[in-house]
């Protein structure tokens, strides 16, 4: 039993020895294992620069350079709806004038005018009317727009006008019946301010100067049946054209103040007079710009003669009115 005792005794100091050099032979590795694998690891933080790979970014530009290739039809499709665009809001932009838009319409015409003459509470018999039934007459009129491709509120609107019109074959008898060589003439200088209405009318707004002389050879007096007139006076007044594709239709309103009558204002010195006008025709556009237009126009000029006890010539007033019908040849550009 001693001897067994003493053996386990010997047996468990050996153990006891052996663990515990174990114990402190294990520290160190680890010790010093450790410190020298976690000094190693902090180099990774290098591998940072590899997001370098930007520079990589060539790769894109390559789709850059197929992109612009596509825009660039795109930039040029978009231009030509702006010109259509423009064309269609300006027809005159295009070179196709219009009426609202044309720079310029002159007209070649053929008239026939007649005129009618009448005194009011007429107490001087030697007083005399006249009358004319029908004489032709030659015209040409026109108006100039020289902005109206300007773009410029406005002015692009404002054009002159001129009218001239003459009778030719004309001739009147006086109350004995002897022939009196006879002329009729019509000028008229002004300006008009059009304003497009959409695509359907062209208002205007015009105003100038006009003259209107019916004359006759030699030195007539009232006891013929033929009486002189030159009237001037100023206009103003308003029209419209309606378009209704080739064709337009158009109507003509003004106002006449008379500045001055001529000879037979000699016979009355306190005369007043006053004038109105109107127009309406209609315009067919016949291809490259060329129109054929029909007319007809009505002028009365009106007298307040306010005689007094003494007058050679005695009449409450006098009323003059004149008629043209024509047909007409134009060239709108």
């Amino acid at each position: 039993m001693g001897t067994r005792h003493l053996v386990f005794g010997l047996a468990a100091l050996v153990i006891a020895t052996a663990l515990e050099r174990a114990a402190t032979a294990d520290p160190p590795p680890s010790t010093t294992a450790r410190p020298k694998r976690r000094a190693v690891k902090p180099p990774p933080p290098p591998p940072a620069p590899e997001p370098t790979p930007p520079p990589a970014a060539p790769p894109s530009p390559e789709p850059a350079e197929s992109k612009p290739a596509a825009p660039a039809l795109v930039v040029e499709a978009s231009p030509r709806p702006a010109v259509d665009e423009a064309a269609s809001a300006h027809p005159a932009a295009a070179g196709e004038a219009s009426w609202a838009h044309a720079i310029g319409v002159l007209r070649a015409s053929v008239e026939m005018g007649s005129r009618d003459f009448r005194y009011v509470d007429r107490l001087t018999p030697t007083l005399r009317s006249y009358s004319l039934f029908a004489a032709p007459m030659a015209r040409i009129d026109g108006e100039i727009y020289p902005l109206a491709r300007s773009g410029l509120p406005v002015l692009d609107g404002l054009g002159v006008t001129a009218d001239y019109a003459i009778a030719f074959a004309l001739s009147s008898a006086d109350a004995s019946g002897a022939s009196v060589g006879t002329s009729w003439s019509r000028l008229d200088v002004g300006a008009r301010e059009r304003i497009p209405l959409g695509r359907v009318a062209v208002l205007g707004l015009h105003g100038g100067y006009g003259q209107i002389v019916y004359s006759f050879d030699g030195s007539p007096d009232t006891t013929t049946q033929v009486p002189s007139v030159e009237y001037h006076f100023v206009r103003a007044g308003l029209d419209a054209r309606f378009l209704l594709g080739a064709l337009s239709l158009y109507v003509d309103g003004s106002y006449l103040g008379v500045l001055s009558t001529g000879p037979v204002g000699a016979y009355f010195p306190r005369e007043t007079v006053g004038g109105v006008e109107a127009r309406a025709g209609v315009a067919q556009s016949l291809g490259a710009g060329f129109l054929l237009s029909a007319e007809a126009s009505y002028t009365r000029f009106f007298y307040t003669l306010n005689p007094t006890p003494g007058d050679a010539y005695v009449a409450g007033g006098a009323l003059d009115q004149m008629v043209t019908a024509s047909l007409g040849l134009g060239y709108m550009f």
